[in-house]
């Protein structure tokens, strides 16, 4: 063998070294990973419930419905959906430890498909929070049928 055959041969070696050690460095930020992924789904999922809230008490159940009233609606079905097939992705063990299995499948291929399911979970995310802040700012709509008056008394009423 010739010195280049040998040198050659010897990086090959190393770099299959270092290949391995990232794969089982990969295969230990699984738990990170999910918790990460857990915690952005509990987040999205309070913002969901509260956008829901919203809706119901600045938009009449009955009766058109107004262009931002569509808007929300699709921006709470997008966000849910988005959560929904991120949280496809994940595992979550019962005795609390992954198995090499779920570990593996994580790292081979859930976890770039979680990369590109992320992305459009952040901009259903962000236009629910845009959505969210326009119901804010909006007064709230009284149902024909509603009973609760909140106009307030007349001045010679009051006193």
């Amino acid at each position: 063998m010739t010195p280049l055959e040998i040198l050659s041969g010897t990086f090959s070696v190393i770099n299959g070294a270092i290949v391995f050690g990232q794969f089982v460095l990969k295969l230990s930020d699984v738990d990170g990973d999910t918790r990460t992924c857990i915690a952005l789904l509990q987040r999205v999922n309070r913002d969901i419930d509260e956008a829901e809230t919203l809706r119901k008490l600045k938009y009449p159940t009955k009766g058109p419905k107004c262009r931002q009233h569509l808007r929300a609606l699709e921006a709470i079905r997008d966000t849910r959906n988005a959560a929904f097939e991120v949280g496809k992705l994940v595992c979550v063990p019962k005795n609390g430890s992954l198995g090499f299995k779920n570990r593996l499948q994580w790292v081979m291929s859930d976890k770039e498909s979680f990369v590109t399911r992320e992305k459009t979970l952040h901009y259903s995310h962000v236009a629910l929070l845009q959505v969210i802040t326009t119901m804010e700012s909006r007064p709230r709509i009284m149902s024909p049928g509603d009973s609760s008056d909140s106009r307030p008394p007349p001045y010679d009423e009051v006193v």
